[in-house]
This record gives C-alpha cells, structure tokens and sequence, in this order.
C-alpha cells in the first residue's frame, strides 16, 4: 500500500472476490485515506503500535466483467 500512496493501486478482480476480507479493509483506506496497520492474526498482535499513515490512492480493478455477476 504505501509504495502506491499518491498513485495508482492495479488489483485483480479475482483476488478481491476470493478474499472479501480484503476488498472491504481496501474501500475502507481508500474511503478514509488512511492506512492503519493490524495483525493478520487477531490472535497475535503487531509487536510494536505503528501509527496509521495518510494514503491517497486511486484502484484500477482488473479483470472478465463476468466474473463480478
């Protein structure tokens, strides 16, 4: 994410459906145009607090227009 902060992030389509999980998190930083770090597993937490980071940034979505029906 932070390497595409003020350009453009090019995702596949397909990625995005097979992890719902994902696209929301990405609506949500491009939404509010900050990136706050968390673990991957809640079980686990970041080892060190990282503030959060302003991120602006457009998404291109990539992939079959059949694929989202």
């Amino acid at each position: 994410m932070h390497q595409a902060n003020g350009g453009i992030l090019i995702i596949s389509l397909r990625t995005l459906l097979a992890q719902p999980l994902l696209w929301m998190r990405l609506k949500n930083i491009v939404n509010r145009e900050r990136f706050d770090w968390v673990a991957f597993d809640e079980s686990r937490p970041l080892p060190v607090s990282v503030p959060s980071m302003p991120l602006k940034l457009k998404v291109i979505l990539v992939g079959r227009t059949r694929i989202i029906g």
